[in-house]
C-alpha cells in the first residue's frame, strides 16, 4: 500500500499438512501424486494468499473453509481435511507424529513477512527503539 513503509522480516514456508487419521499419512511420498492429494478434500484459507500459494490450492479440492490457521490446523487435525500450514506452525503436531506433509517437494512455498508501519507517522520512542532493534538483528 502506499502510505505504508515495509520492513522486510523473513520468509515462511508453508507446506501441505495431513494428519495420521488422514488415509494419505501412511502411503509414502514416492507413492503418491497430484491426482491423489487432488481427490482428498482439503480446507481452505477464508485469508488473501500469494500468488504461488494461490496456485497450490487451486490444485486442491476445498470442502472447507477456515479464517485462521488454527481452524485449518484443527480441520487437518480432524482426519479428514488435507492442508496448507506453515512449517513452524505444524512443527510440534509433526513432532508427535500427529501431522506430516505430503509432498514437500512439490507442494510448499514461500511467503515473505513484513512488518508494515504508516509513512510520516508522528515520532514514538517505543516504535523507532523496536525497529531500530529489528534491523539491527535482521
Amino acid at each position: 500500500m502506499s502510505g505504508l513503509d515495509y520492513l522486510p522480516l523473513y520468509d515462511e514456508r508453508s507446506q501441505l499438512y495431513c494428519s495420521r487419521e488422514h488415509p494419505l499419512f501412511s502411503r509414502p511420498d514416492d507413492g503418491l501424486t497430484e491426482a491423489d492429494l487432488a481427490a482428498a478434500d482439503a480446507v481452505a484459507p477464508g485469508y488473501r494468499l500469494p500468488p504461488q500459494a494461490q496456485a497450490l490450492q487451486q490444485r486442491l479440492t476445498p470442502a472447507a473453509t477456515a479464517s485462521d490457521r488454527e481452524g485449518i490446523a484443527f480441520l487437518i487435525l480432524s482426519g479428514r481435511y488435507i492442508g496448507y500450514l506453515p512449517d513452524h506452525f505444524a512443527a510440534g503436531w509433526v513432532a508427535q507424529g500427529m501431522m506430516r506433509p505430503l509432498l514437500p517437494d512439490v507442494c510448499s512455498y514461500d511467503a515473505p513477512l513484513a512488518l508494515a508501519v504508516r509513512k510520516g507517522r508522528r515520532a514514538n520512542l517505543v516504535l523507532e527503539r523496536f525497529l531500530q532493534e529489528l534491523e539491527r538483528s535482521a
